[in-house]
């Protein structure tokens, strides 16, 4: 599989991934021999079927594992590196916050932890806020927050040290209709500011609504990559692709 050539901010090159399992500790290939990029800018579908390989490729991204094989860069840049990190925000799909903690209070929890001080710091949390839509709810313990709004707050961190590079793991996961169009909306948003938006789904009119470039991931293998517009006149074989 080639990688994507139009001018990628990330390069995934030859990468495989296994774990070890089970009583003998023998090692299972999670992830084997991918390859694509991600062109500068875009909105990028990563799509496939749960248990396919999408969170262990984004762990991989986001360098919290090294691959078994290959490497992974960004703007040329090892994903493990300072350098590379620093320009990356990341969602988890299942995040976990304080709830004793505030809107306002998580962040400059966070911001802090990212290196943030004094006034870049008071200076962000607004401007990540009023971004996410979630101004009103700043002072709002987040106990009280539904998914939706945990989903924004969540963005809200990714956003403290402006990353030019988004990495969302299955955001629209357990959002009502209302909230995933509202997701979407907010995606187009965070495209619009000059960001390159990497998310994964599972859900192919989630990926046909707002991306422009997708990659197609089953049981590990990558199955095609490309724009978004090579591939709509082929919905049927993309819903075929999930049986």
């Amino acid at each position: 599989m080639t990688i994507e050539r139009m001018n990628p901010i990330l390069e995934i090159s030859g990468v495989s991934q296994s774990f070890r399992t089970g009583f003998w500790m023998r090692k299972v290939p999670v992830l084997q021999d991918v390859s694509f990029g991600v062109p500068s800018r875009s909105i990028f579908g990563f799509l496939g079927a749960n248990g396919a390989g999408k969170t262990t490729l984004i762990h991989l991204i986001v360098g919290l594992r090294k691959p078994t094989q290959g490497r992974i860069t960004l703007l040329g840049q090892d994903t493990t590196s300072y350098q590379a990190r620093a320009k990356l925000g990341y969602l988890p799909e299942r995040p976990y916050f304080h709830e004793h903690l505030t809107g306002e209070g998580l962040l400059k929890y966070l911001g802090a932890l990212a290196g943030l001080k004094g006034s870049d710091l008071k200076s962000r949390i607004p401007k990540v806020l009023s971004t996410v839509g979630m101004t009103g709810a700043q002072k709002v313990e987040l106990r009280s927050y539904s998914k939706g709004m945990l989903q924004r707050i969540g963005i809200a961190q990714a956003l403290l040290h402006d990353p030019e590079f988004l990495v969302l793991d299955e955001p629209m996961s357990g959002l009502d209709p209302l909230g995933r169009k509202e997701m979407r909306e907010l995606i187009r948003v965070l495209s619009g500011e000059g960001r390159t938006v990497f998310f994964s789904s599972h859900v192919i009119p989630d990926v046909e609504a707002i991306c422009d470039h997708i990659a197609l991931i089953q049981k590990g293998r990558l199955m095609s990559t490309g724009p978004l517009a090579d591939y709509l006149s082929k919905r049927a074989s993309l819903e075929e692709f999930f049986e």
